[in-house]
């Protein structure tokens, strides 16, 4: 006799579940059908970018007026104490 042999695909692999905190829904389970949570999720998105921006650009600027502070400050010292 022959026996057939069944071919099952792979299982998925267990996907990780993102949770919102507050009440404790995952994000795909998430209700995208009232387009002002979505808008106030995206808002929320945007303000959070521009602060990291904001932030990022504070420091980088911040660093490099100390490397030029530091620069000029050791061209004049070098200048005044000829």
């Amino acid at each position: 006799m022959a026996e057939e042999r069944v071919v099952r695909p792979p299982k998925a692999a267990p996907q990780a579940s993102c949770t919102v905190p507050a009440k404790g829904v995952a994000m795909h389970d998430q209700d995208w059908d009232d387009d002002s949570e979505y808008r106030s999720a995206v808002r929320r998105t945007r303000i959070t970018m521009a602060i990291a921006l904001i932030v990022t650009l504070l420091v980088a600027g911040i660093v490099a007026v100390a490397i030029f502070g530091i620069s000029l400050f050791v061209d004049l010292a070098e200048a005044l104490s000829r």
